[in-house]
């Protein structure tokens, strides 16, 4: 009896397309998740505090926000805008604020004003929105907050 079996040439195109076709599906499956560890990992490197004493109301339809990034180093990722959350404890409003001149070794205060809120304001929470490889995170791992009084005259 002749014994038949697949050519050397044909074993070895065989093996080739199932090491690529395994090859596209590993990088179709990990390329999402590198590409969110990189932007979380680039938002660690944005240094912000939030100034609690210039941070305050103004009457009941604006709101000061003075964010200090004198700590910041030149390298940081690219600030787009920052995220202002006003609320106090039941209910919070997202404001999207795109201020772009709060670079890195300057202490900016910048008013906001309130949308229509049908609550009282207590606190803000305040984090930046960077720009990493043409992408855009928002760092909500380093949020910071303060509660908020009436500024002083």
């Amino acid at each position: 009896m002749r014994k038949k079996g697949i050519s050397p040439i044909i074993a070895t195109v065989l093996i080739i397309a199932i090491t690529i076709g395994a090859g596209v599906v590993l990088y179709a499956m990990v390329q999402p998740l590198i590409k969110t560890n990189i932007g979380k990992a680039a938002c660690t490197q944005v240094t912000f505090e939030l100034d609690l004493v210039n941070s305050c109301k103004v009457g009941a339809n604006n709101i000061k926000v003075s964010i200090d990034r004198t700590m910041s180093t030149s390298d940081e990722p690219e600030v787009v805008a920052w995220k202002v959350i006003v609320g106090n404890e039941g209910e919070k409003k997202t404001i999207k604020a795109d201020w772009t001149d709060i670079v890195p070794g300057v202490q900016l205060t910048k008013s906001l004003p309130l949308p229509n809120l049908d609550f009282n304001v207590e606190n803000i929470y305040v984090y930046p929105i960077i720009k990493v490889e043409n992408n855009i995170e928002e760092c909500t791992i380093i949020q910071k907050q303060t509660k908020l009084f009436p500024c002083s005259s």
